[in-house]
């Protein structure tokens, strides 16, 4: 199973629509078919993903790590199937 612990950019806690966007990509593969709990750790580690491209900081806007996720959430579904083989 990942293990999701990073990255970490406590900078992304202030940026407003992170939770949105990590709840958007889950219940997106969940509703593409993906089991529930293997949608929310790739769409959390697609968010981080994100967070670490930007380098946020509390001025970063959420387009900004939007802009990201197409790239992080191929990313993301590579290192879960990758963790799970």
């Amino acid at each position: 199973m990942l293990i999701l612990d990073g990255p970490s950019h406590p900078a992304m806690e202030a940026i407003g629509g992170t939770g949105d966007t990590l709840t958007g990509m889950a219940a997106a593969l969940a509703a593409a078919g993906m089991e529930v709990g293997r949608a929310a750790r790739a769409a959390a580690l697609a968010n981080r993903l994100a967070g670490a491209m930007t380098k946020p900081t509390p001025a970063t806007q959420i387009s900004e790590l939007i802009a990201r996720l197409p790239d992080t959430l191929g990313q993301a579904l590579d290192a879960l199937e990758e963790s799970e083989s």
